[in-house]
């Protein structure tokens, strides 16, 4: 941020934070280990005292056992003001710079759009024209996409499987999705969206319109399994929308993981850009960029062929069945 580095670190296991911490140009603005925190003067203020933080730490961030479960950063910065501007800008760019898509919890077509539109002054049928756009280009069988809301009366339910309800009027509306391709002699027929189309063609039009909000806005986007339910090739290009400069030149990132090795037998990742996950019974789950394997002496390099070291079991995270 500016000409200062912030770093923020957190350790956790299934149960409990084990260390939470903020560092500035590697400097510890304060310093959780179970429980036990180290808060640099610098933050510190008549309002925020050692005792003040601590207190908000030990009632509010965990579960009254002696375990941390609440991330402190989130909890300060969600509730509370008048914070040091280390602290407040450190939320901020968690809060108003990543977005995230997981599988548990994916970003339904309408949502996306939403999102899209705050980029295009909250025109939805822009953000819609441009998400179906990308879908199209993508070689999905699609001509159209169509959102159709009708308001619902206080007690009436609808018969279709979306329901969207603004906070601001208490208003709620059925949302219908149609999907328009073209049947052998060239002429529209109507699908609905959900019941129809795959599971993958919805999952993409959803992560389409995150993926050109973080690419209009230089946001960082994090995709829980990229792969699930898309092709490769699909994949292969969208991790291209990101690399190209035509596409990206906000600067945005996408952060992603994957099960799917085809996309290391390409020359579009370097090895700055992989990391590979280990399970491990002892450390846990464990996290190595390929540069760090470098630097360790091992012979890297961008030319290598990194799915095929990767299936010989060079880099030691490949699973060994034993069925």
């Amino acid at each position: 941020m500016g000409d200062d580095r912030l770093e923020y670190r957190i350790t956790h296991n299934a149960t409990e934070i084990k260390e939470e911490s903020l560092l500035k140009n590697g400097k510890a603005i304060y310093s959780i280990q179970r429980l036990k925190a180290e808060f640099s003067p610098e933050i510190l203020s008549a309002t925020y005292s050692k005792e003040k933080l601590s207190e908000i730490l030990r009632v509010e961030c965990s579960d009254g056992a002696g375990r941390q479960t609440k991330p402190f950063l989130h909890r300060i910065g969600l509730a509370y003001l008048g914070l040091h501007e280390d602290l407040k800008n450190t939320f901020s760019y968690f809060k108003d710079s990543l977005l995230f898509y997981t599988n548990e919890q994916p970003v339904l077509l309408p949502v996306s759009v939403e999102i899209l539109a705050s980029d295009l002054g909250g025109d939805e049928k822009a953000a819609l024209r441009e998400i179906t756009d990308v879908v199209c280009r993508l070689d999905i069988d699609i001509a159209a996409i169509d959102i159709i809301q009708t308001e619902l009366a206080p007690h009436e339910n609808t018969r279709l499987g979306i329901t969207k309800f603004n906070p601001e009027t208490g208003a709620r509306h059925s949302v219908q999705i149609t999907a328009s391709h073209k049947d052998v002699a060239g002429n529209p027929s109507l699908f609905d969206f959900i019941k129809h189309e795959s599971a993958g063609t919805q999952r993409l039009a959803g992560l389409i319109g995150l993926i050109l909000h973080a690419l209009k806005t230089g946001r960082v986007l994090l995709v829980d399994e990229l792969e699930c339910s898309l092709h490769p090739l699909l994949m292969r290009e969208i991790v291209l929308l990101f690399k190209r400069r035509r596409y990206n030149s906000k600067g945005a990132q996408l952060i992603m993981t994957t099960h799917n090795t085809d996309i290391l037998d390409d020359s579009i990742l370097r090895l700055s850009e992989i990391a590979l996950v280990r399970k491990t019974t002892a450390n846990g789950t464990l996290v190595r960029r390929l540069v760090d394997a470098k630097t360790d002496g091992e012979d890297i390099r961008n030319v290598t062929n990194f799915r095929k070291q990767y299936l010989a079991g060079f880099y030691s995270s490949v699973p060994h069945p034993a069925l």
